[in-house]
């Protein structure tokens, strides 16, 4: 994946938990608009953090599936993959889901669907929700599971 398509995916991965991208490409030493002009590239250790963002899964899955010549933004092809897959994952009995709290951080929260096929070795999707929504759901009696299989179809 070059740095262009992983500063624009990680840009969005950013935003979307509430957070400032330029604040934190600044922090890491990135020059956003030297590396998307293509006039600066990133460190090995830029790379590594800006990474760090994404799951296992979601890094293989993104490298799958980014078309860079495709009219359809990177995230948004990236955000479709992920959905097609948790719907076919949510209906697996070895799935399971829950809320992680982003530690009071930003006003998000992440439901982490988890694929398990053995101990100490399964796959994780992590989708970003705001708030308001996770207490919504509190506030129901709705199953976790239920309710994620409705927001993900």
């Amino acid at each position: 994946m070059d740095d262009q398509i992983l500063l624009q995916l990680a840009s969005s991965a950013i935003t979307q938990r509430m957070q400032d991208a330029e604040k934190v490409f600044d922090a890491l030493g990135i020059d956003g608009v030297a590396v998307m002009s293509r006039s600066q590239a990133l460190t090995a250790l830029q790379r590594r953090q800006l990474r760090r963002l994404f799951t296992d899964y979601e890094w293989m899955l993104a490298q799958k599936v980014i078309d860079p010549e495709s009219a359809i933004p990177v995230w948004n092809q990236f955000q479709e993959a992920k959905l097609v897959v948790a719907r076919q994952w949510l209906a697996l009995s070895n799935t399971t889901t829950k809320f992680l709290d982003d530690a009071g951080k930003t006003p998000v929260m992440h439901l982490q669907l988890r694929l398990t096929y053995a101990p100490n070795l399964a796959d994780v999707l992590d989708f970003v929700l705001p708030q308001q929504v996770v207490q919504r759901l509190e506030s129901k009696p709705l199953a976790l599971l239920t309710w994620s299989k409705e927001q993900l179809e």
